[in-house]
């Protein structure tokens, strides 16, 4: 608490002194004040000057006072952490100076270092950590919020709390923040982004897609079993070919007219494919047809570039494949991370 018994720092004789109320004080606080009393002694003070510093045993020069003290000769001092000193410098009419010093007064306005961090444990848990000191007040107490919800009070022990979480399902991105209040009311905070275990993927994209060639066609003339149709759909048509996959889309196609009637089809699905384009020749009977068969080769000219490997997450066990490529991805599953 405040030192109330006032100390008079006096040359006899001389000049004034003065005297502090109170003198000095051992609680840590944000700012102090204290009132000076100017003990005369026949010579009148014309000047009251003041100085903080941390040293009692050294005063300040006669230069260093700079600051006048207040008409009501109450000093308040802030905005400074430690345990600092109050000098006065007193001047009287004939121009005598005296430098009087308290006892030290115990500032703080520093806020508490604080550290929180977040290590996931299962896929609906993880734990928080929290390391904090104050090196003046000390700490008061110690709030923990979660996606702005206040969660608990910790208890700071030895500079360490801990907290585990644990809820129903996989979670990410929980905003985790900490509020660390001391003794003086001076607040520090810090925060993180936890999660539980998720779902761990590896994936890889296509930087640079393969490039694909379409040879033909090779007319050929085969026997097909049908019935003519004149108004066949899939006359003089084939599908579309995509020279970044080699492949046709639709993969296969036929009318509805007749049975087998202009009717195209990939043969083999492999790089090395083959069309057969069908349409109708003139003549033939209504037992056996004879058609024309139009064959395109599929060529691949240079293979598709890969990208590094990444990792992915997510709180959904079946978000993406376990293996195998699509849509230009290749997927690994690896576990829970």
């Amino acid at each position: 608490g405040d030192l109330m018994a006032s100390t008079t720092v006096e040359v006899t004789g001389i000049v004034p002194a003065v005297e502090f109320s109170p003198n000095g004080s051992d609680e840590w606080r944000k700012e102090h004040s204290t009132r000076i009393t100017v003990k005369e002694t026949g010579e009148r003070v014309t000047s009251l000057k003041y100085k903080w510093t941390t040293s009692k045993a050294n005063p300040p020069q006669i230069s260093e006072f700079t600051e006048n003290c207040p008409s009501d000769n109450i000093i308040t001092g802030k905005d400074f952490t430690g345990t600092y000193y109050l000098w006065i410098l007193l001047t009287t009419e004939t121009g005598k100076t005296n430098i009087c010093g308290s006892e030290g007064f115990n500032f703080d306005n520093e806020a508490p270092k604080v550290q929180l961090t977040s290590t996931p444990t299962t896929e609906t848990s993880f734990i928080l950590e929290v390391l904090s000191k104050d090196e003046f007040s000390g700490i008061k107490k110690c709030e923990l919020y979660i996606n702005g919800e206040t969660i608990e009070t910790l208890d700071i022990i030895n500079g360490k709390a801990k907290y585990t979480y644990t809820g129903t399902l996989p979670q990410s991105n929980l905003i985790c923040r900490v509020v660390v209040v001391d003794t003086a009311g001076n607040i520090g905070e810090d925060e993180c982004n936890s999660r539980t275990l998720l779902y761990t993927w590896k994936i890889r994209r296509i930087v640079k897609d393969a490039v694909w060639r379409l040879d033909g066609p090779i007319d050929t003339t085969e026997e097909i079993w049908g019935y003519p149709s004149n108004n066949c759909s899939y006359w003089n048509s084939k599908p579309d070919f995509d020279y970044t996959t080699g492949t046709f889309t639709p993969t296969d196609g036929m009318c509805t007219c007749k049975q087998m009637l202009g009717r195209w089809k990939i043969l083999n699905p492999s790089s090395t494919s083959y069309l057969t384009y069908f349409y109708q020749d003139i003549g033939g009977g209504p037992s056996s047809e004879s058609y024309k068969v139009k064959k395109y080769t599929v060529v691949k000219v240079s293979n598709a570039v890969w990208g590094d490997w990444e990792e992915i997450q997510s709180t959904d066990a079946n978000a993406y494949p376990k293996s195998g490529v699509e849509s230009k991805r290749e997927y690994s599953y690896i576990g829970l991370k």
